[in-house]
């Protein structure tokens, strides 16, 4: 993603050296008020007397999504997210951390112990030479394009309006400028010669390895206008010619214009209808290329599930191709492997009932695409399109997926990241015995 360092933060300090015995209670309020008690007024806590705040700052893309916490806390800065991390350690309270809330996935981002909102920490900064973006995880990409618009500069982010900075950045993302830099192109503080593992895991492992509060992104040259519309992207004010070969095509809307950046992305129509988005779910699988007939099966599909989901609560179906270029040539080593630029292939569904849940097909395309020999099951699945029961090999690839479980058996036995809720990442968890230095945590 371009970004040049990170502060991470997932270890309680040394002082908390022994975990407290205790019982596991459902409510955690007592602990939500020692957090409060022990932050700086730049933070908040947000209980759920707090209705209107509360359920906003618990919202999630998708209504299943949601889970409902003791206590929101919304650290204010870096310190307060250490001070947080501290207490939650020493009592072993389940948490969950937010950045945008776009994960179809419950208990990614979600919890029923303590819920943490980067929604406060939401600064860009540009340098003074404008070559480098300090961005901060609380920020939607929207937020920041609005932010650097009319600097000259931009950085590699996200594609509509909705995703936090924090999940597309560490699910390893794809942009409107893929093909342009690497979306995983990162040095982390935490960091590539200290400790290259940790930074190695960072690079598509989500949030499983701490808590990412900024990061430092390297800029690029933005024109003051691009050409562009829900359907087409141009890095500049003149329309290109290749844009003519859909000339024919009658839109429902024109979309097509000369705008900004920030101005493009903010006007495309991806918040739905809360309706909707009662339930919900992203699937994915990637091949080498898009054949012919695998477009056509996608096709297909789109109308064949069209015609029956009604039948299954079904409110709304959406298949989409990614025609990257080779974008894998700017890539670095990442738990996400995409040196061979994989296409993902994305598919949203949203339905009404919880006893449609199971209602889902990728079968029939992975077959079509095994036909024409653009699949392979060595293929990896995107973590940010994937459900929540993708395996580690499934996501980061046998080699990958032996590291990470590596750098888990190192770390994790004092790490407070790994007990997180949900099957987040189909690795086995260790409770954490006790709390060391970071500088101890991975081998």
């Amino acid at each position: 993603m371009g970004w040049l360092a990170s502060q991470v933060y997932g270890r309680p300090s040394p002082r908390l050296s022994v975990l407290r015995k205790q019982s596991f209670p459902t409510d955690w309020t007592p602990i939500c008020k020692e957090i409060d008690s022990k932050m700086s007024k730049a933070s908040d806590v947000i209980y759920p007397l707090q209705a209107v705040s509360f359920t906003s700052a618990i919202s999630h893309w998708f209504w299943s999504s949601d889970e409902q916490p003791s206590c929101v806390i919304a650290p204010g800065s870096a310190d307060d997210v250490s001070v947080v991390l501290q207490i939650i350690g020493a009592t072993k309270t389940p948490f969950a951390v937010q950045s945008g809330g776009h994960s179809s996935n419950p208990g990614f981002s979600s919890t029923k112990g303590v819920h943490i909102s980067l929604k406060r920490l939401n600064q860009v900064k540009l340098s003074a030479d404008k070559s480098v973006a300090e961005i901060d995880f609380g920020n939607i990409w929207t937020d920041v394009y609005t932010a650097l618009d009319g600097t000259g500069r931009n950085v590699v982010g996200g594609r509509v309006p909705g995703p936090g900075v924090g999940g597309l950045t560490l699910g390893g993302g794809y942009s409107w400028k893929t093909w342009e830099a690497s979306m995983n192109g990162t040095i982390t503080r935490v960091s590539k010669t200290k400790n290259p593992d940790l930074y190695f895991a960072l690079k598509g492992g989500l949030n499983r390895f701490g808590i990412v509060t900024s990061a430092e992104f390297y800029t690029h040259e933005q024109p003051e206008k691009v050409s562009s519309g829900v359907l087409f992207f141009h890095d500049g004010s003149n329309k290109p010619g290749s844009f003519e070969l859909f000339g024919n095509i009658k839109p429902l809307v024109k979309t097509v214009k000369s705008q900004s950046f920030a101005s493009f992305v903010q006007t495309i129509p991806a918040q739905v209808p809360e309706l909707t988005n009662i339930r919900g779910a992203f699937i994915t699988f990637a091949t080498s290329e898009l054949s012919q007939t695998f477009l056509e099966a996608i096709r297909q599909e789109t109308d064949d599930i069209g015609k029956i989901m009604s039948l299954h609560g079904g409110t709304f179906v959406s298949y989409d191709v990614e025609p990257f270029t080779k974008y894998g040539a700017h890539a670095t080593e990442s738990a996400f492997p995409h040196t061979e630029s994989p296409l993902p292939l994305f598919i949203y569904f949203a339905w009404s009932l919880s006893e449609d849940d199971e209602f889902c097909r990728l079968e029939v395309l992975k077959k079509v695409a095994m036909g024409d020999g653009i699949y392979r099951d060595a293929f990896t699945y995107y973590p940010n399109y994937s459900l929540f029961d993708a395996t580690p090999e499934q996501l980061y690839g046998n080699e990958n997926a032996a590291r990470l479980a590596s750098i888990r058996d190192c770390g994790s036995r004092r790490s407070l990241m790994w007990p997180l809720g949900g099957q987040q990442d189909g690795i086995d968890r260790v409770e954490p015995p006790a709390w060391i230095p970071s500088s101890e945590l991975f081998c």
